[in-house]
C-alpha cells in the first residue's frame, strides 16, 4: 500500500463517521460510494465521470473536488490533480488535502510547493487531534523536499522527528541515510543502510547504498550496488552512471563503455553531458586522445561550464601539443567545483603559458595558486621551476626544485627533479643590478641574494651581509600585521575575533611596554624575548609577572599558539598611543615602523586624533598596506541610528585620510569575538555580518593576507633601497678615504724628494 492509500483510508474513515453521514446528501454519498469502488478497481476514467457529474450538480462538497483529484494523481495527471485539490482546499482547509497537494507537488517535481503544503498540513495536525496520526507521513515530505532544495540539515531534523513517531520504519530510515549521505556522514549512513539491510530490496535502496561506498571510494562494492539496481531495471539511468563510473575507477574500461552506450538511450541532456564526460576520462585513460577530446567537447556542446570537461579538454590539448587550446580550456575551468580542480586548472594554464613562451604570464598564473606552503606539490613546484628558468630565474627554479626534491614521494618523479635541478645550479651565474621599483617577491629575492653575492666578492663590505641576511629572512617570514591605536581601542579583542578565539589575554597586553607578537607555535604558551638574547617559554600567567619585574631586560613576548592562521600571519599587539608610560609610545612606534601591513584600531568615540591623522599621512606605502578600522560601533546605539552615526565615521576618515589608506571598516571586535565563539551556526552567521567583522575579513584577506608576498616584497623592497642607499654612501666615503690617503703618500714623496 502507498502513502495515497493509506491517506485514502484515513479519508473515508473520516467521512464515514455519523456527521458526514447526516451533512451529505443522499445522491452525492452514492456517487461517492460508486467512485470508491471504481477507484478500487483502478478504473479512474468511471470514477472520473460519476464524481464530475456530481460537482457539475453539486460543486460545493469538498470531498468531490479531493476524490477527484485523488483520480487525477493515480492517472499521472498532476496538474489536474493539483487544481482538484486546491479547490478542495478553497472550500474547506484539511490536513489531509494538504498532504495529498504536498505529494502531488512533490511528484511533479515543484518541491518548493510541495513543502508549502507540507508545512501547512502539519499546522493543521498541530490544531485538529482526529489527525495526529498523519504527522509521521508529513514529516517524511518534508524531509524529501528538504533534500531535494539541497537542505540536508532540515531534512535530518524532520527525518529524526518522524523516527520518534515511527521506528526503524525502512522509509524513512533510506532517506534519512541519503540526507546523511548528502552532508558528507558516510559511516552514519553505511550504519542505517546496514540497519535495514534485510530489507533493501527497493531499487533506491540499492541506488543509495551505491553512492555511499562510491562516496567511501569503494568503487567494487559501489559497481555490485548499482548492477543490482540493474537487475530489477536493466534501464535505470543512475545505476547504468554509477556502474561506469566504477568500472572507469577499477580500470575495467570495456564494461564501462558498454554501461555507457546503454545509458546514452534513456539519458536527459544533463545525464547526456555526464556520460560523454566518462567516454572522455575513459578515453583519455587508455591514450585515445582523439576520441576522449571529442567526447569532452560533446559534453561541452551541452553544457559549457562542465569543469570536467574542460580539464580534461585541456590536459589532452597539452598532450596532443595544442598549448594555445588547451590554454583556453585552463583559463575557462577557473574556478572549478572544488578547489582542487581550481588547482588543476591554474596549474595546467601555467604548463599551457610555458609551452607557449608567455613565461610573465606563466609566473603570475602559478603564483595565484592558493595553497598551503607546508603542502606544495611536487608537480606544481616542478612546473614553477621550469616556469622560473625559461623568463631567466634560475635561482628561483633552484629554490622550487628543492623544495619539490623534498616533497616528492615518487623514486622516478624524484630522479626527474634531480636532474632537472643539476641542470639550473649550472646555469645559476650571479649578476647584481638593483631593479628601481621593487613589488615582486621573486624581484627582491633575485636582488637581495645578487647583492649578497655581490658583498661577499668585496670584504670591505663585509659588515653588510648580516643586514642583507635579516631582509632574505623577513622575505621568508610570515606576514607581520601590527594593530595599532590609541590606548584602550580594542586592539586585543580584533585579534582574538580574528583568530577566532581567545588567544591573546585582554587586559594583560596593554600593561606591557613591549611588542607582543602573535605567532604559530605546536602548543600554547608565551617566549619571554631577552635584550641580551636569552629566551625563556612560560605560561601566559608568568609572562605577565615577567612583565612587570624584568621589564627593562626584555626586547619582546611572543604568543605561541597552535592556529591556522598563524602559519602565514603574524599578528603585533601593541600598547596604545598616547599611553601614560613612554616605553608603551616606543614600543608602538617600533612596531608602525617595521610592521609589513597596519591595521589601525579607532574608538568609534573619538575618530581620528591630530597626532593619528600625522602618523597615518607620512607613513610610506599606507594606500597599500593599512587599514583603519572603527571599532566599538555597538555602542554608538541600535538599528538605524547606529547606521546614521558609522556612515559619518567613515565619510569623516575617507575625508580626512582617504587617500593615504587601503580601506576603512565599522566593526564591533566584541561582537564579532562572540559569533566566532557561538556554538550557533545560524544566529552567529547573522552576528557576524551585523559586527560588520565579515566585511572586514573578506578584505584583509584578499588584499593583505593572500597578497602577502606582494606587501613583504614592498616593505623589504624598501628597505633594501635604504640599505643599497647606506652601501653607496659608505662607498662614497670609503673612495674619500683613499682619495685622501693618495694625498697623502703624493705629498710625502714630494717631502722626501725634496729632502734629499
Amino acid at each position: 500500500m502507498n502513502l495515497f492509500d493509506k491517506i485514502t483510508d484515513k479519508i473515508s474513515g473520516r467521512f464515514g463517521d455519523v456527521l458526514g453521514e447526516i451533512l451529505l446528501p443522499d445522491d452525492i454519498r452514492s456517487s461517492h460510494e460508486r467512485a470508491n469502488q471504481a477507484i478500487q478497481r483502478e478504473d479512474y476514467s468511471a470514477a472520473l465521470r460519476i464524481l464530475e457529474a456530481a460537482a457539475r450538480t453539486r460543486p460545493e462538497f469538498e470531498r468531490t473536488h479531493y476524490l477527484i483529484g485523488l483520480c487525477h494523481y493515480y492517472s499521472l495527471n498532476y496538474g489536474a490533480a493539483a487544481e482538484s485539490l486546491q479547490t478542495a482546499l478553497s472550500l474547506r482547509e484539511d490536513t489531509t488535502t494538504h498532504l495529498a497537494l504536498g505529494l502531488t507537488f512533490e511528484k511533479a517535481q515543484n518541491f518548493a510547493q510541495a513543502h508549502i503544503h507540507f508545512q501547512r498540513a502539519l499546522t493543521c495536525a498541530r490544531n485538529n487531534a482526529n489527525f495526529s496520526e498523519l504527522e509521521y507521513e508529513i514529516r517524511h515530505g518534508l524531509a524529501r523536499t528538504y533534500l531535494q532544495q539541497h537542505r540536508a540539515d532540515k531534512a535530518i531534523n524532520e527525518l529524526r522527528k518522524a523516527l520518534r513517531l515511527s521506528p526503524q520504519h525502512p522509509e524513512v530510515i533510506l532517506t534519512l541515510a541519503e540526507a546523511l549521505l548528502s552532508r558528507g556522514n558516510l559511516e552514519e549512513s553505511r550504519e542505517l543502510m546496514l540497519s535495514i539491510q534485510d530489507q533493501l530490496t527497493s531499487k533506491q535502496a540499492m541506488l543509495v547504498l551505491g553512492r555511499i561506498e562510491e562516496a567511501s571510494l569503494n568503487h567494487a562494492a559501489a559497481r555490485i550496488a548499482y548492477e543490482n539496481v540493474l537487475k530489477l531495471d536493466a534501464r535505470n539511468r543512475e545505476a547504468l552512471i554509477g556502474a561506469a563510473r566504477s568500472c572507469v575507477a577499477t580500470s575495467d574500461y570495456m564494461r564501462a563503455n558498454e554501461y555507457l552506450l546503454r545509458a546514452l538511450e534513456v539519458a536527459d541532456t544533463q545525464a547526456r553531458t555526464e556520460v560523454f564526460v566518462l567516454l572522455g576520462q575513459l578515453n583519455e585513460a587508455i591514450s585515445n586522445f582523439k576520441t576522449a577530446l571529442e567526447s569532452y567537447q560533446i559534453a561541452l556542446n551541452s553544457n559549457a561550464r562542465q569543469n570536467q570537461a574542460l580539464l580534461g579538454a585541456g590536459r589532452i590539448s597539452l598532450l596532443t601539443a595544442n598549448p594555445a587550446q588547451a590554454a583556453d580550456f585552463f583559463a575557462r575551468a577557473i574556478p572549478g567545483d572544488t578547489p582542487e580542480s581550481t588547482r588543476e586548472a591554474q596549474r595546467g594554464l601555467g604548463k599551457s603559458q610555458l609551452a607557449l613562451g608567455d613565461f610573465v604570464s606563466a609566473r603570475r598564473t602559478l603564483e595565484n595558486i592558493s595553497f598551503d606552503t607546508n603542502e606544495r606539490e611536487p608537480e606544481f613546484l616542478l612546473v614553477f621551476a621550469q616556469v622560473a628558468l625559461a623568463s631567466g630565474d634560475p635561482a628561483e627554479a633552484v629554490v622550487a626544485l628543492r623544495e619539490a626534491l623534498y616533497a616528492s614521494k615518487d623514486p622516478i618523479q624524484t630522479a626527474a627533479i634531480q636532474l632537472e635541478l643539476s641542470h639550473t645550479l649550472v646555469k645559476l651565474r650571479p649578476a647584481w643590478t638593483l631593479p628601481e621599483i621593487l613589488d615582486d617577491p621573486a624581484d627582491v629575492m633575485k636582488a637581495l641574494v645578487q647583492l649578497r653575492d655581490f658583498i661577499s666578492q668585496n670584504p670591505q663590505l663585509a659588515l653588510f651581509l648580516s643586514s642583507i641576511q635579516l631582509l632574505i629572512n623577513q622575505l621568508d617570514a610570515p606576514l607581520s600585521i601590527a594593530v595599532l591605536g590609541e590606548f584602550n581601542a580594542g586592539k586585543s579583542t580584533l585579534i582574538n575575533a580574528i583568530l577566532g578565539e581567545e588567544v591573546v589575554p585582554t587586559g594583560v597586553l596593554p600593561t606591557t611596554a613591549h611588542p607582543c607578537i602573535m605567532q604559530y607555535g605546536p602548543r600554547k604558551a608565551a617566549r619571554v624575548v631577552y635584550l641580551d638574547g636569552n629566551q625563556r617559554e612560560v605560561s601566559f600567567e608568568t609572562a605577565r609577572s615577567l612583565m612587570k619585574s624584568d621589564a627593562d631586560k626584555i626586547e619582546r613576548l611572543d604568543y605561541l599558539y597552535p592556529h591556522t592562521e598563524l602559519r602565514s600571519v603574524h599578528f603585533w599587539d601593541t600598547p596604545g598611543f598616547n599611553a601614560l608610560d613612554e616605553r608603551h609610545e616606543q614600543a608602538a612606534q617600533w612596531a608602525f615602523e617595521h610592521a609589513e601591513a597596519i591595521l589601525w584600531v579607532l574608538d568609534a568615540n573619538q575618530v581620528l586624533s591630530e597626532t593619528e591623522f600625522e602618523r597615518i599621512e607620512v607613513l610610506q606605502g599606507g594606500n597599500e598596506r593599512l587599514i583603519v578600522l572603527i571599532n566599538k560601533v555597538d555602542r554608538l546605539g541600535e538599528g538605524d541610528q547606529r547606521a546614521a552615526q558609522t556612515q559619518q565615521l567613515l565619510e569623516y576618515v575617507d575625508e580626512n585620510v582617504g587617500s593615504h589608506i587601503a580601506g576603512c571598516f565599522a566593526i564591533s571586535g566584541l561582537d564579532a569575538l562572540k559569533a566566532r565563539r557561538s556554538a550557533d551556526e545560524h544566529n552567529a552567521k547573522q552576528q557576524l555580518e551585523e559586527s560588520g567583522f565579515e566585511s572586514f575579513w573578506n578584505f584583509l584577506d584578499e588584499h593583505f593576507i593572500q597578497r602577502s608576498a606582494r606587501l613583504k616584497a614592498l616593505e623589504v623592497g624598501r628597505q633594501l633601497h635604504l640599505l643599497v642607499e647606506e652601501i653607496h654612501v659608505f662607498g662614497r666615503e670609503l673612495m674619500a678615504k683613499y682619495q685622501d690617503y693618495g694625498h697623502n703618500i703624493d705629498a710625502l714623496r714630494t717631502w722626501l724628494q725634496d729632502a734629499q
